[in-house]
């Protein structure tokens, strides 16, 4: 019994983090422009503390938004800020032996914002998919 053939779908015959196929980098202008709104929404949304993280992760949109290379860099800035007060929280929970009940999380509050950051990073990731697709479409018109 042979299994049906499956419809060609070019965007699945490379892998995400492979450096061919449709990845085209965003001109200086636009990569500077995004990165400085990056900075603006991420210092909106981080308390008075943690503003500092902000320019850093306007550095992280536009250096991905730049250079091909390094588009997966704001899923690594994710994946380590959302691991880090994971990490933290479950050596601090074997650590202290906090009782079972809904208290123990406010004893993280101090590396909470961290997962705030992981969200903005993800946040920069489908600013870039969304970037590359209407890119591609405006390509594909011509």
């Amino acid at each position: 019994m042979t299994s049906p053939s499956l419809p060609d779908d070019p965007s699945l015959d490379l892998p995400p983090w492979s450096l061919q196929g449709s990845a085209m980098a965003m001109g200086t202008p636009a990569a500077l422009a995004t990165s400085v709104g990056v900075t603006l929404i991420a210092a909106l949304n981080l308390p008075a503390g943690w503003v500092w993280l902000a320019p850093g992760l306007g550095i992280v949109a536009g250096v991905s938004l730049r250079w091909t290379r390094a588009r997966n860099l704001p899923g690594l800035v994710a994946v380590v800020f959302l691991a880090a007060p994971a990490a933290f929280t479950v050596l601090q929970q074997y650590r202290n032996d906090y009782p079972p009940d809904f208290v123990w999380p406010a004893e993280f509050a101090r590396v909470h914002m961290l997962g705030v950051v992981a969200l903005l990073a993800m946040g920069i990731l489908a600013v870039r998919d969304l970037t590359q697709r209407r890119r591609t479409d405006r390509r594909e018109e011509q």
